[in-house]
């Protein structure tokens, strides 16, 4: 295990910790997760003129 995850392993331990503490307080926590941002696709319309391409709108 490199430093840098021996690091990140103990700050999940301390926040752990704090958590719990926290809670015996009654203090809660929400469990919610985060969706990860949808690309939007880049890339040209089919339309062969302008004027199709208005039509469409």
């Amino acid at each position: 295990m490199i430093r840098s995850e021996k690091r990140q392993e103990k700050r999940a331990q301390e926040d752990k910790l704090k958590r719990k503490k926290l809670e015996a307080q009654g203090f809660t926590f929400s469990t919610q997760v985060y969706q990860e941002k949808r690309a939007i696709a880049n890339r040209k319309q089919g339309y062969e003129t302008p004027e199709d391409e208005k039509f469409d709108r």
